[in-house]
């Protein structure tokens, strides 16, 4: 039994409790718990609150909530019925357009599933239920029950907007599809699907939807949850706002959302795509999200033993490279002016190259900062053991690779201040059998002991989590010292901020520009950068073709490639 009526223009809402019940838990003094009532009016939403004002006893004796409304129905009837009739789907579509609305106007909304949204028969008004009363009253019903009110709907651990959005998209994908996108009766299960994105992107589920409407829908239910320490920052989260334009048609409605004036819907608009190519396609995704799943659930499985794993290989990482230091074929800053010392360490920094980042370093601070780069490097490595999709990318490398399956890691914009230099993070420093010593620069004969000091600005990407790039606006401040025979990086302070890029829209955008500009590389970079400003500059993107073209165990098929 759903636990929203209507009766005689009044809502009611059984509470699954007796009179006693009710008595105790003082439910009576919360009667002014307080939901959203919206009012549509030619397209246009206003938001004002909405509360039960009176008690009732149902027909089973148990305490039932009544507030006024006019004559309607739950969106779990409408959502439920086989067969939509045009009417349906604009009521429908009415309700995710109010959400949309109250995101935009930063009007929160209770969190409520398809049970505890109602809208009344002429579409004038929409009631978010007070979320307190109804998901108590969810939480009488047995699992399927209460995965069909509330379950389906909701990603519990998602808060404020981004918990609208999910909302809103699982609308969405259930109107479009005819399915949920995550199905597991079992809450646990279903929540570990959620976490896990152990659902099929709708556009595999749906034939030639529009590429921006599926993006959307994707996007906004792979949030990743908000932490203790984001919560308050529900303006960055992941989710992204739907072209209403686009969705309306999709849906077969007019491209205003109203309904078409023969009452049917249209023909709704769709890429015209090969029956059989699209099945291919679906399952080649299946298995896709399999074999991603498998890999995560393993990793979670036994991310101790991976942790005892790669302790094993940083210890055997320094034994190899302990004997492999005193090989004349080690790289060196012998020979090398100061700046293009700098030019080596960063390098090594952009590529998780630990050897020669250590060859041009020394003390204890360098020491600490190499330790830091050694750890990056094992982490990459044992995550691409699991899944070779997972391995990390130079970001100027990752641009000009054409895989967006591969992780971030690495700097772009590097610049040293002050100088002329112009920087090559792709900069394989010279073996040491073959340099020959420095021992004076720009005219000045150099001493042991000698200092110079750099001032370095650059950002630090990296993939993190299942949706999320970080980023790292940095400014560190070097000296550099020459002992003996060559010039090393002696001590180094860091300053830095951070934010979060949605790696999805990122992706998105990146193959776009791509798609557009072809293999046109200047304009795709100057695309590209006018919406993330850690773009490669152009000469990195270059450097970074050279790396690959000469780099003998990496020859990809197809690379962003300059062209005049």
């Amino acid at each position: 039994m759903s636990a929203v009526t209507f009766n005689e223009n009044r809502i009611i809402l059984d509470t699954r409790l007796t009179e006693d019940q009710f008595s105790k838990a003082k439910f009576s003094d919360r009667l002014n718990e307080k939901g959203t009532l919206v009012t549509v009016n030619e397209n246009q939403f206003t938001f004002s609150p909405w509360q039960f004002t009176n008690t009732t006893l149902t027909s089973s004796s148990l305490i039932g909530l009544t507030g006024e409304a006019k004559k309607g129905t739950t969106l779990l009837e409408l959502i439920s019925c086989k067969e939509k009739a045009a009417l349906t789907v604009y009521k429908i579509n009415l309700i995710c357009r109010a959400i949309e609305a109250a995101v935009k106007e930063k009007i929160y909304l209770p969190e409520n599933g398809a049970g505890g949204i109602y809208i009344s028969d002429d579409c004038s008004e929409i009631i978010f239920l007070p979320h307190l009363f109804f998901k108590m009253s969810c939480s009488f019903f047995d699992e399927k029950e209460y995965s069909e009110e509330q379950g389906f709907y909701v990603n519990e651990n998602l808060t404020g907007y981004s918990a609208l959005k999910f909302i809103q998209a699982a609308i969405y994908y259930k109107l479009l599809s005819e399915e949920f996108p995550f199905t597991a009766i079992n809450q646990t299960e279903r929540q570990k699907n959620i976490g896990d994105r152990n659902f099929i992107p709708v556009e595999y589920q749906v034939k030639g939807l529009n590429k921006n409407v599926s993006h959307a829908l994707n996007t906004n239910l792979s949030q990743k949850a908000l932490t203790e320490h984001t919560y308050k920052k529900v303006e960055l989260s992941d989710y992204i706002f739907i072209d209403e334009k686009e969705m309306n048609l999709a849906l077969g409605l007019e491209e205003n959302g109203s309904l078409p004036s023969s009452k049917k819907l249209n023909e709704a608009k769709r890429d015209s795509i090969d029956e059989e190519k699209f099945l291919k396609e679906k399952e080649k995704k299946l298995n896709a999200i399999d074999k991603r799943v498998g890999s995560t659930r393993t990793f979670r499985k036994y991310k101790s033993l991976l942790f005892t794993i790669i302790v094993a290989l940083v210890f055997v990482t320094g034994v190899i490279l302990g004997v492999y230091y005193k090989k004349q074929n080690n790289p060196s800053s012998i020979g090398l002016t100061s700046e293009e010392t700098v030019q080596m360490f960063y390098s090594a920094v952009n590529r998780l190259d630990v050897l020669q980042a250590t060859k041009c370093s020394k003390g204890r601070t360098m020491d600490k900062y190499t330790t830091v780069l050694g750890n990056i490097y094992v982490t990459s490595k044992a995550r691409s053991m699991y899944d070779p999709q997972e391995m990390s990318q130079p970001v100027a490398k990752w641009f000009c690779l054409n895989q967006t399956k591969f992780n971030l890691c690495g700097i772009s914009n590097f610049e040293i201040e002050d100088t002329d230099f112009i920087p090559d993070i792709y900069f394989i420093a010279p073996k040491k059998k073959d340099c020959k010593m420095l021992t004076e620069e720009n005219g000045a004969v150099l001493h042991n002991g000698d200092t110079k000091n750099f001032t370095v600005h650059y950002y630090l990407v990296l993939t993190e989590g299942i949706n999320e790039i970080t980023i790292e606006p940095t400014t560190e401040k070097l000296t550099l010292t020459y002992r003996k025979n060559a010039w090393y990086i002696t001590d180094i302070k860091t300053e830095k901020t951070s934010h979060k890029v949605n790696a999805s829209e990122f992706i998105s955008i990146y193959e776009n520009a791509k798609e557009y500009y072809g293999l046109y590389l200047t304009h795709f970079q100057e695309e590209m950068k006018l919406h993330y400003d850690f773009t490669p500059t152009l000469k990195e993107l270059k450097d970074a073709q050279k790396f690959i073209e000469n780099e003998p165990e990496e020859k990809p098929q197809k690379f962003l490639r300059l062209r005049p």
